[in-house]
């Protein structure tokens, strides 16, 4: 069964803005902001459960946001499998 949540990233604008200003350090700043935005992606999982009554156990259990660096790509990847 497919669901479909919708994400309010607050936050994102400044780290964008980061990524703008960085010139020749793009890549570190592009991880950088891939992490805080993982970061603001699971809290905001996370208060989306809990309105939903999820058991507060499977929320703290939640395991920390995943990360992949392979050449131009970064990937995060936020809660469960």
């Amino acid at each position: 069964m497919a669901s479909k949540a919708m994400l309010q990233l607050k936050g994102f604008d400044d780290l964008l803005e980061k990524i703008q200003k960085a010139g020749g350090s793009i890549d570190a700043t592009v991880d950088t902001c891939v992490r805080e935005s993982a970061q603001i992606m699971q809290a905001e999982l996370k208060s989306q459960m809990q309105a939903a009554g999820v058991d507060s156990g499977l929320i703290s259990s939640m395991p920390p946001p995943q990360f992949e660096t392979s050449n131009n790509r970064h990937r995060a990847a936020i809660g469960y499998k």
